[in-house]
């Protein structure tokens, strides 16, 4: 069964074209799997850039409330906690 439609695919006119027509197809189907796959890779390497730059910022910020002296902490944390006379 298998060999009479290989047969009939380079032999015949019409199996030629078809079998061409399905040639180009999967060569546009792997280019575009290819070019789909570069992006994703692009957008993953931008995530975690954009990661690694957030666990700097964080770390940054982080050592900077650490060498904050108590009067200035409590200013900082002021700016996030409500005044208990403001319910």
């Amino acid at each position: 069964m298998i060999g009479a439609v290989i047969t009939w695919l380079a032999t015949s006119k019409v199996g030629r074209a078809l079998a061409a027509g399905l040639g180009i197809a999967a060569a546009i189907g792997l280019a575009f799997a290819k070019v789909f796959s570069a992006g994703k890779a692009v957008q993953q390497a931008k995530q975690q850039r954009q990661s690694l730059d957030n666990l700097r910022e964080r770390a940054k910020k982080n050592d900077e409330v650490r060498t904050l002296n108590g009067d200035d902490l409590r200013e900082r944390l002021g700016r996030w906690v409500p005044d208990n006379d403001e319910r």
